[in-house]
């Protein structure tokens, strides 16, 4: 994949660490869910997709906007443009779609303000823990974690963080961070999660989400001890963004190849923006983890709404959906979020609780089952996930069907992971030195043999019975295979996905 992000300014704008971008062609906004205030958006800024054959410069002297950035990969390319004057969602629609000049956009809508999924009350981080405790606590035995190396550890594994950045001085962290990290509100390359001193949301406290992230990277890291964190600064010390900056740093990780996407964060708005970067994630093959959020209400947030994401809801030690977690029937799955122990920074640990540490929980455990098969994509990891988990109705009266499959199980998930379905080894045809896997090795020459043979009409190059659900046209997802899934097959056998 060729992505590329390009932001000319530094322009901040507050966003709050819960977002999710829209952007609809025709529908400039995303629906507010109910129960809590609206996420607002930016009046003087927003996303287009132009119509093929338009440019931004055209876009720009019709509407007189001014180019902040782009997000452009392979298909499309997505314009952040400032506004000259302050549009609602409305006014925005009527004059980009009801243009008399004539519609140059496919989709629009204004860059939306991002809440975390903190709420008053639901979410702090108090210090005074000790290594001992973060290493022993309640997490690791409840979830099944697998304590040898028999399987996977998340080594070879890269989850990104997109959160308040990471301290990746930290000794539980030092030596486990990724190369690449960014800072996409100062557009620089320090990480580091601290405070800027300033009330950026305006609630009257400062710096309130100063260690969010590092605490995600630390419940990553206990749960895949291997797995190597990318760092990508996305939300202020108040747990603030914006919907551009998180799109921004999604497709960001995904130039960098990561395996993992944690999204502890959420919105009321559903947008396209977002919506397509989860999606594509999914295409180019991460797995993407979201917190549900923390309303503790019957209630859809973004991205966690969204079927192309790992949706989280947290219970406690004892199973119990935590009073402050939402739920729903688009949750997947419940992982331990309450009075969880993590990394702080500083050096530090600190004891803390929400849906966002459920989403690390969980974050960790795709990193661990991706370290052993590299070829699980996100469809077919949700299906482990949820086939798996712990059924834990009779701890939670009447919310069956609300709190996804059951709680997270690591040991029951190892055990469903499909074979690799890449090696053809096994009942190979014979084919010309190099190819059709004549001598037993397998090499990436034999998938070019096998879809040439497969395009000459031949039932021995069908893969189907064996096929791994993949993405759209990739993986064989329906049993009917194309020429495409066999480069989805060469894909994953390049990850490591070959024979033993």
């Amino acid at each position: 994949m060729n992505t590329n992000t390009n932001t000319n300014t530094t322009r901040a704008t507050g966003v709050t660490l819960a977002a999710r971008v829209a952007l609809a062609a025709g529908v400039l906004w995303g629906g507010a869910a109910l129960g809590e205030p609206p996420d607002e958006p930016i009046p003087d800024e927003a996303v287009v997709r132009l119509l093929p054959g338009v440019t931004i410069q055209q876009f720009n002297q019709r509407y007189a906007t001014t180019l902040l950035g782009q997000i452009t990969t392979n298909f499309k390319t997505d314009y952040f443009v400032g506004l000259p004057q302050p549009l609602t969602p409305a006014q925005l629609e009527q004059m980009l779609l009801f243009d008399p000049q004539g519609v140059l956009v496919e989709k629009a809508e204004l860059n939306w303000n991002i809440d975390d999924d903190v709420r008053p009350g639901t979410q702090s981080f108090f210090l005074g823990s000790t290594v001992g405790e973060y290493q022993g606590q309640y997490v690791l035995p409840l979830i099944n974690q697998p304590q040898t190396t028999g399987f996977g550890t998340g080594a070879g594994v890269t989850v990104a963080v997109i959160d308040t950045g990471v301290d990746i001085t930290h000794p539980m962290l030092a030596g486990a961070i990724a190369p690449g990290g960014y800072n996409f509100i100062d557009r620089n390359t320090n990480v580091m999660d601290v405070g800027d001193g300033i009330d950026n949301d305006g609630n009257g406290t400062t710096d309130e989400m100063v260690g969010h992230g590092t605490f995600m990277a630390g419940l990553i890291r206990l749960v895949a001890p291997d797995a190597v964190i990318l760092p990508l600064r996305a939300l202020d010390s108040d747990g603030r963004g914006t919907s551009f900056r998180i799109a921004e740093a999604i497709y960001y990780a995904l130039e960098l190849d990561v395996d993992v996407i944690n999204l502890s964060l959420g919105s009321t708005q559903e947008l396209d923006l977002l919506a397509d970067a989860v999606q594509d994630a999914r295409y180019w093959g991460a797995i993407v983890v979201a917190s549900v959020g923390n309303d503790g209400q019957n209630l859809v947030l973004y991205p966690a709404g969204e079927n192309d994401t790992i949706s989280v809801v947290a219970t406690d030690s004892s199973d119990h959906k935590a009073s402050y977690s939402n739920y729903g029937q688009h949750t997947l799955l419940s992982a331990p979020g309450d009075q969880v122990i993590s990394t702080f920074p500083g050096g530090l640990f600190a004891r803390g609780e929400g849906t966002s540490c459920a989403a690390a929980v969980v974050s960790g455990a795709a990193a661990v089952i991706r370290s052993g098969a590299p070829y699980v994509d996100q469809r077919e990891m949700q299906d482990i996930l949820e086939d798996s988990a712990r059924n834990i109705n009779a701890q939670n009266p009447g919310l069956s069907g609300l709190i996804g499959r059951g709680r997270l199980d690591m040991q029951a998930a190892l055990a469903l992971v499909p074979p690799c379905p890449a090696d053809l080894t096994t009942g190979a045809i014979p084919g010309l030195p190099g190819y059709g896997v004549p001598n037993g090795s397998l090499s990436s020459d034999d998938f070019f043999y096998y879809l040439g043979l497969f395009a000459a009409g031949s039932l021995q190059a069908d893969l189907t019975g064996s096929a791994l659900r993949g993405s759209d046209l990739f993986g064989d997802p329906d049993g009917v295979l194309n020429n495409d899934d066999f480069f989805y097959y060469l894909f994953i056998y390049d990850r490591g996905c070959g024979p033993a």
